[in-house]
């Protein structure tokens, strides 16, 4: 591993942990790799807010989301930049506020603009469950992320 880009990822995982989320030591490695590859493939969102980081989301461009929503927590899977679902594979934020959820949602669609929807998987004490937000054909930009 260049150390650098180690040291990069590294920094961002420290940022993940300080907002919420967790994986054992032994995970670590598996960790840095997919933050790695997910930050060469231009699949990270960083929302900054008065120079201060805000958000960071992961994602992918798919036809397919069941194969994102299926793999484990760091495994990397190739993405489909022509798809029209946007899988939300992580995110983490200070704080979410309809601001942050419009930034986020210009630079998807200033990216892909072809995007007719958002998927992910959303984690609850009472059950996890799959979350779906259809952009409205009539609507330039309807929010993907209410």
């Amino acid at each position: 591993m260049e150390s650098s880009k180690y040291i990069q990822s590294l920094k961002i995982l420290i940022w993940m942990g300080e907002h919420g989320i967790k994986y054992p030591v032994s995970e670590g490695e598996k960790a840095i790799e997919y933050v790695e590859k997910m930050i060469f493939d231009k699949r990270v969102i960083y929302i900054s807010e008065d120079d201060r980081l805000k958000s960071m989301v992961f994602y992918s461009i798919t036809d397919y989301p069941e194969n994102f929503l299926k793999k484990k927590t760091w495994d990397y899977l190739e993405h489909n930049p022509r798809g029209r679902t946007v899988y939300i594979e992580k995110a983490v934020s200070d704080i979410w506020n309809k601001k942050i959820r419009k930034i986020m949602e210009e630079k998807m669609l200033e990216f892909y603009p072809q995007l007719t929807k958002a998927k992910w998987h959303r984690w609850a004490k009472w059950g996890d469950r799959q979350v779906t937000i259809r952009r409205k054909k009539d609507v330039l930009q309807n929010s993907y992320f209410s």
